[in-house]
Order: C-alpha cells, then structure tokens, then sequence
C-alpha cells in the first residue's frame, strides 16, 4: 500500500517518506499536488503545484524537472534523481505552480506498485535564501481502467473525538490559547475515495477496491499526537506549548489517496 507519495530531501541526503516531524519551524514542502495525478504515456499535461513555506519570509523559487532514471524492484524512486544533477533530469518549468507537458513515458521496465500502478519522478528543486529542499513526487501513469482523481478534503474538524456530535468546522482566525490542546478530525467529499481494479494473485482474477485516505499534519507551532490520521486511527490532538506567543498559527491538512492523488487545506488561528 502506498501511504505518501511525497518524499523530501536535502542537500544532505533523503528520507524515505515524510520527516517524523509536523512542526514547520524552517524551509518547509508540505504537498506536491499534480491536476490530474494520472496522465497517458504520451501527450501528457498536468498542473504542478507546491505548497512550501518560510518561517523567515523569504521568497521561495521552486525548479521542476522530470527524472528519466528508472528504479530497481526494491525502489519506489531512483536515489539518483536526488543526488545528481546530469543530462537525465529533463526541466519543466519555474514557479510555484507550473503546466507542464511531458516527454512520452516509457512504462516498460518499471515495477507496479500494491495498486498495480507505475510513475514517473517529478522532481522539485525548492529554495529559500541558501536553504533547500528537492522534493519527490511520483506522477501516475496511466495503463488502464479508469485514471485517478485527486480527493478532495472539504474540512478540518476541530475538537471532533471520533464518534462523537457536535463537531466544529474550523474556521480561520479561529482563537485558541497557549497551552491549549485540541482534538482534530478531517472531512473528505463523499466521491475522495475512489474504486479501481487491481490484479488478485490469490484469486488469479482483477478486482475490485476502494482507495484508502490519509491526511498528514503540519503547523507552525504546537505538536500532533499522531502526525498522520486514516480509517484506523482517525482523529489526532494538537498542543500549543504553555508559552506560545500571541500570533497567528498557520495550520496545513495534506489528504491523500494511495495512487498519488493529493488535496491540501490551509488554515489560520489565532493565538490569544
């Protein structure tokens, strides 16, 4: 199953998955989000956007380049792409958001993942002053079926224990308090989670599933009980530390299915 289909790296080398961290207190990538998240092997064009941000202010400059070299069977992306800066990284554009149209894909050769899915690497080269972050987002190819949409997550819900009433959409400018903490929940439209067919070895037939969602949590102050809410642990606690300045508190949910589609929500609070 792929949770995350978003990798960051520095100069100093990658994580594979997202840092075991959610407070964004430097140069921060948050979500790459491709429209559409699944394109054909030829004459493709999608949407490319980055959600990055700057504790210090600065403006970020963000490079787009689609990586040709291949992973072996044991890779979801070739360490390479992250590494080297040679003839195998094809530009596609600046900007925070950028369309780009991209070369014809070759499929053959790459190893599907748990959705029998192949992608190919998009990379982003994101800076701010000297800081720097690449990036790595695995665009879907599409084979067949039905191509994947991104989800759509329609809310945050703030102090939401799971299986209760009376939860409160989050609002911006929302008021909170030092040393405070609050339970969050997220809120995916009713069509986010999609089916689509994968090959049963067991059962030697395709069938049919449905897409798990997750959400990953980012802030710039506070701490998440869990930095990552799906179906089995829905709901995660967010602590202002006792001496949180006044201020404002930007605040990111980053939905995800498991076939590369993304959806981000920003929010903004007010410490008081």
């Amino acid at each position: 199953m792929i949770r995350r289909a978003l990798w960051m790296c520095t100069l100093a080398g990658c994580s594979g998955g997202f840092p075991d961290y959610s407070n964004v207190n430097v140069l921060s990538v948050m979500a790459i989000v491709a429209e559409p998240p699944e394109v054909p092997s030829t004459g493709a064009r999608t949407t490319l956007t980055v959600t990055a941000y700057d504790p210090a202010d600065r403006s970020i400059r963000t490079d787009w380049s689609l990586c040709t070299l291949k992973p072996n069977a044991a890779q979801t992306f070739n360490p390479d792409c992250v590494t080297d800066n040679g003839d195998h990284l094809l530009m596609l554009g600046s900007g925070q958001q950028i369309i780009a149209t991209l070369p014809t894909l070759d499929p053959s050769g790459l190893v599907p993942d748990g959705t029998d899915g192949v992608y190919a690497t998009i990379r982003a080269d994101v800076a701010a002053g000297s800081d720097r972050i690449i990036a790595i987002y695995r665009l879907r190819i599409h084979l067949f079926g039905r191509p994947n949409q991104n989800p759509f997550l329609t809310d945050i819900l703030f102090d939401c224990p799971a299986g209760t009433g009376g939860c409160e959409m989050l609002q911006d400018d929302r008021a909170v308090h030092a040393g405070e903490s609050h339970v969050l929940n997220s809120l995916f439209s009713f069509d986010s989670a999609e089916e689509y067919v994968v090959f049963d070895i067991g059962q030697q037939k395709p069938v049919a599933v449905t897409e798990a969602l997750s959400v990953a949590w980012f802030a710039t102050a506070g701490t998440f009980s869990d930095h990552t809410t799906d179906s089995s642990t829905p709901t995660t606690t967010w602590t202002l530390d006792a001496n949180q300045p006044p201020g404002q508190v930007f605040m990111w949910g980053v939905g995800r299915d498991e076939r590369g589609g993304t959806s981000v929500l920003q929010k903004t609070l007010m410490v008081q």
